[in-house]
């Protein structure tokens, strides 16, 4: 099979701060139930979802006491040099946290960093634990939760404090934020978990600053500022996430591709496209996208999960080499033979010279004789037993 550009293979990420979703599920999540009412559940009714072979693990918001014990053992609070945690006023006189507002916010940095800093037109990808004082258990965690914060800086999705605090920080740098009550959930709190006027302290770590026009920045943006966007530079985008992602697989650094291919396969799906053209360039890149990620789960031993990819790509052309190629492969994995040797045929009708195809029909006859062998051999053993 041609290679081409390095379209033809890939895996999925291993670097855990390389995945990630944007903070929407919260959200989907009371919308969704809004719609379904407990009586219409009484009666039996069905609820359709949307096809998707490796769901993401359901994310939690609460964890068990033993988790939240194990986590503290290996995170103790204050284990940055800081053992007295009695009071927050303590912390703010003992002159080792700058002041970023006055009577709001202070910063105290644990690690440095030398890195990009954060700006108002950025996405950023953060770990925190956040406490109230005289506590030494998070009443929330990114941590704990298993699952870095994306968020883009100038959507105001978090409280003033903390921005102040995210704002003067760097990629890699690890510091204290404590935020008084009027740069925090202020006279009222969050009850049950907040009470009113209360101060708060974030353990930040910034793992990663995306700029603007990343692919990360643009999957944040609305839809009134992703139409301000020209569409060349959104393809340009996706396209180097593409690049990006073979230059992992050639370098047997699958899930890393597999991360890759899948952010511009995930952006290009949800985009609006203002015109045919625009939409026959989407579904084009799509269609390099959709072979190599069913490549990664080849790779992965997830051949259900190749198939579903590959048919998104045969249903956008039925004549997509590659997509019918790893339909096959999949095929194959998951020991349908007869039905892998079907999709073979039709790459070998687009191209009959197909070295790589050839080759995997005759590891179909192969398998099938050897099948046929052991097959002949147990029958006969079976027959030899009994008479």
């Amino acid at each position: 099979m041609e290679k081409g550009d390095g379209d033809e293979t890939c895996e999925m990420p291993e670097n855990p701060y390389d995945i990630y979703d944007s903070p929407g599920t919260i959200q989907d999540a009371h919308s969704y139930g809004a719609r379904v009412r407990l009586s219409e559940l009484e009666k039996g009714t069905v609820i359709e979802t949307q096809e998707n072979s490796d769901p993401p693990p359901e994310e939690q918001t609460w964890w068990s006491k033993e988790e939240l014990l194990e986590h503290l053992k290996d995170n103790p609070f204050g284990a940055d040099g800081d053992d007295d945690i009695s009071s927050f006023r303590d912390k703010i006189d003992s002159g080792r946290m700058t002041c970023l507002q006055e009577e709001g916010v202070w910063k105290r940095t644990i690690r440095q960093s030398t890195g990009l800093g954060v700006v108002e037109k950025c996405a950023v990808l953060f770990h925190y634990n956040a406490y109230l004082e005289g506590t030494d258990e998070p009443f929330d965690s990114s941590v704990l939760r298993g699952k870095p914060f994306l968020n883009r800086m100038d959507q105001g999705f978090m409280i003033p404090g903390l921005y102040i605090g995210l704002m003067s920080m760097k990629e890699g740098e690890k510091a204290e934020i404590l935020i008084a009550p009027p740069y925090g959930f202020g006279e009222l709190g969050c009850p049950p978990r907040i009470p009113g006027d209360s101060y708060l302290l974030y353990i930040v770590e910034v793992l990663k600053i995306f700029p603007e026009g990343s692919i990360q920045d643009y999957d944040l943006m609305t839809a009134e500022e992703l139409a301000k966007i020209p569409f060349e530079k959104i393809m340009d985008e996706c396209n180097r996430q593409r690049i990006s992602g073979n230059t992992y697989f050639k370098n047997d650094k699958h899930r890393e591709a597999g991360n890759k291919y899948q952010k511009a396969i995930t952006f290009l799906e949800k985009y609006f496209y203002k015109s045919s053209e625009q939409q026959k360039q989407g579904h084009d890149l799509l269609g390099k996208l959709y072979p190599n990620m069913a490549a990664v789960y080849l790779k992965l031993r997830k051949p259900r999960s190749a198939m579903v990819v590959c048919r998104k790509a045969i249903n956008l052309d039925p004549k997509n080499l590659k997509a019918l190629y790893n339909y096959g492969r999949a095929k194959y994995q998951n020991g349908n033979y007869d039905e892998a040797k079907e999709y073979y045929d039709k790459c070998i009708e687009i191209q009959p010279n197909n070295i790589s195809v050839i080759e995997q029909l005759r590891k179909i006859e192969k398998k099938k004789q050897e099948d046929e062998i052991a097959s002949r051999e147990l029958y006969e053993k079976i027959g030899r037993k009994f008479f």
